[in-house]
């Protein structure tokens, strides 16, 4: 999972500093394979199902949350995701988003932690919680926001950021933006990054967060910033998490354009929905 702005938002969190998002980011974090789901991912055969199979859009007779907990001496880890019947190969691919986040946490502690905390008696942990939302639910995709909250023992608060999960049924990939915009040297993104900053102020101003620099910056147009989005019926939603284009207390924010509405900008048959 790519956590570019978060990792560094961290760094200015664990020594006590609220700093606005730096203009560039170097680093990636690379993405580990996934121990604890054993079942091979293969293209789904699974798939076909019976015609009276009911995709449920709640939770139902073929839907459910799993759960996965886990507690240590020094950390709590609290996470939720779906799961369907039938859909081994599907169930594989979610669950491999929510433990590679569980990896990721759990090879972070030291990083993040002083060993000054590790022997303390409070009741206070590092932590890691995840829930879901679900956005999209068809045979032509689906689309999960999973919203991932770290706390790191010692630190003046946690963070939280969006993990997106867009997945193409008839490819069986991953919807990435370059699937859904047309290319034309990233004039799409300029377009959208500058209705997104006018969203954005019109959202915030609201609630007297808005400073332009930060939003204009934290929404301007670099791909970084328009990763984490998930699609509806007939919308995109781009989520911004803390700290990406306002103060941590004015909490993640979001903009929703419905294709329709940026229907020029749209690859079929995203342009037609």
């Amino acid at each position: 999972m790519k956590k570019l702005l978060t990792l560094l938002l961290f760094a200015s969190l664990l020594t006590g500093c609220d700093q606005q998002i730096l203009n560039y980011v170097d680093d990636q974090v690379e993405d580990t394979e996934n121990p604890r789901v054993i079942k091979d991912v293969e293209y789904p055969e699974d798939l076909d199902l019976p015609d009276d199979y009911v995709w449920e859009e709640t939770e139902g007779a073929h839907m459910w949350t799993e759960e996965y907990e886990d507690e240590t001496d020094t950390y709590v880890i609290d996470v939720q995701y779906p799961q369907w019947e039938e859909l081994d190969t599907l169930n594989n691919m979610v669950a491999e988003v929510v433990f590679d986040e569980i990896e990721y946490f759990e090879d972070s502690i030291d990083e993040w932690v002083d060993d000054e905390f590790y022997d303390n008696t409070d009741d206070m942990k590092s932590g890691l919680t995840i829930t879901y939302e679900l956005y999209h639910n068809d045979w032509d995709y689906l689309s999960i926001a999973f919203y991932s909250y770290i706390y790191y023992e010692g630190a003046a608060h946690g963070m939280m950021y969006t993990i997106p999960y867009n997945l193409d049924f008839e490819t069986f990939e991953e919807i990435e933006p370059l699937d859904i915009f047309i290319d034309n040297d990233g004039a799409w993104l300029y377009a959208i990054s500058e209705m997104s900053i006018a969203k954005l102020k019109e959202q915030l101003y609201e609630d007297e967060w808005v400073v332009d620099d930060w939003i204009e910056e934290g929404a301007g147009p670099d791909s970084v910033y328009y990763e984490a989005f998930t699609l509806t019926e007939d919308s995109i939603i781009f989520h911004f998490d803390p700290y990406q284009v306002a103060a941590y207390a004015a909490g993640p924010q979001q903009v929703e354009f419905t294709f329709s509405e940026i229907g020029a900008l749209l690859k079929e048959p995203w342009a037609s929905k």
